[in-house]
């Protein structure tokens, strides 16, 4: 299993009763492409950062790859999450005065071990991303603000993707794209993982994108606090 959640719960500290979350039990093989849909409030934003290991859970276990986040550290987490997890943000979340290639460098900085690389071994990595998702080498150097939303999207991908994570996290990644382009982004993200495979986890609020995918779920269904909200 590529994700394993038992018993979950997470609330915010000053409504420590009151959980936004509150999972008995999910799982994700590995390699599997996970469709995630729900509407604002239903828990999608929390989930995603509780399995990015940026928020602890509250009660219960988070399993990823293997290693239970919910046993670690603040600093562990961060360390794992740069190791092991690839995310792609809704606002994409690149560093505005840092190039192209810089942010997809600084990926591979804050790796270690045998995912991480360095050095000229990581600037090649992120070159060679950055040409498969049709980013022109004019562009590499210039700061990201100054691309357009679609290239500061690829450039994102490029990010998540340079370490060769295990598990892959998208967070409403085609909301900001018309039909064509989310079409045609979809397109490139099958491809990319068919060359480097990855567990998926796809949240959207996009119905129509769960065609895309064979195990298509809704966030409400699995999180027991939003069918009680």
């Amino acid at each position: 299993m590529s994700i394993v959640i038992r018993a979950l719960s997470y609330a915010y500290a000053e409504q420590p009763n009151v959980p936004v979350l509150n999972i008995p039990e999910w799982s994700a093989d590995a390699g599997e492409q996970v469709f995630l849909q729900g509407p604002s409030g239903s828990g999608k934003t929390t989930l995603i950062n509780l399995l990015n290991g940026i928020f602890p859970a509250s009660t219960g276990e988070i399993e990823i790859c293997g290693h239970r986040l919910d046993q670690m550290s603040a600093r562990q987490r961060d360390k794992f999450r740069a190791n092991h997890i690839g995310c792609v943000f809704q606002q994409f979340n690149l560093v505005p005065y840092l190039s192209a290639l810089d942010n997809v460098r600084l990926a591979s900085h804050f790796a270690s071990g045998t995912s991480g690389t360095s050095g000229r071994g990581a600037s090649r990595s992120a070159e060679d991303l950055l040409s498969h998702l049709n980013i022109p080498k004019s562009l590499w150097h210039k700061a990201s603000s100054q691309l357009s939303v679609g290239q500061q999207q690829r450039v994102a991908i490029a990010r998540a993707l340079v370490n060769r994570p295990e598990l892959l996290i998208m967070d409403e990644p085609t909301s900001a794209l018309d039909k064509k382009n989310r079409d045609q982004f979809m397109t490139l993200l099958k491809e990319l993982l068919t060359e480097q495979p990855a567990t998926l986890v796809f949240v959207s609020h996009e119905d129509e994108l769960a065609s895309h995918f064979s195990r298509h779920e809704s966030i409400v269904e699995i999180n027991q606090a939003a069918e009680v909200a």
